[in-house]
């Protein structure tokens, strides 16, 4: 929905209304985190979709907030519309296929090369409807290496702001 809604809404406009998303999640998450606020009904609500890093950590959706936020903020609205979505279509359909069908196995058996390539067909299905080829081909092989490499730091966090960064380059071109 963000990156759908940022079609409608200038900058400014983005930077504000997301702001105050941004602090409601972390508020609602603070109260999570250490009042065990939620913590009965949040699994009820997303189902099993919760992992064990979400229990002690932020959430996932906490950090998509968040680097969209970012994302917005940093980059010219098309590079950060495309990278929001590389965000979520590619790490959605990495994880799907990747736990699915994922048999060959990189980075300490955490990553599958089927999920890999599920990332980047998919960032490259999206950024061909929005970008020009170099930048779709680009900005896919730029989610799917902060996907699939940057163990680190959590994938929704770091999708879109190396998507953006490297759309924003290739765009200088």
């Amino acid at each position: 929905m963000i990156p759908i809604s940022y079609l409608f809404f200038d900058k400014k406009e983005a930077i504000f209304g997301m702001s105050i998303v941004v602090l409601v999640f972390v508020f609602i998450e603070f109260l999570r985190l250490r009042y065990n606020f939620g913590n009965e009904f949040i699994p009820k609500v997303v189902g099993k979709t919760v992992r064990d890093y979400e229990k002690v950590d932020l959430s996932a959706a906490t950090y998509f907030i968040i680097s969209s936020f970012f994302t917005v903020l940093l980059f010219e609205k098309n590079i950060a519309i495309a990278a929001i979505i590389y965000n979520s279509v590619g790490d959605f359909f990495s994880a799907i296929i990747g736990k699915k069908y994922g048999k060959i196995k990189y980075m300490g058996g955490k990553k599958s090369i089927e999920g890999s390539l599920a990332c980047f067909v998919s960032c490259l299905l999206v950024g061909l409807l929005i970008l020009n080829p170099l930048m779709a081909i680009s900005g896919a092989l730029a989610a799917t290496f902060a996907e699939g490499y940057l163990i680190k730091v959590n994938d929704n966090l770091s999708i879109p702001i190396i998507s953006g960064i490297i759309l924003t380059l290739i765009s200088f071109l």
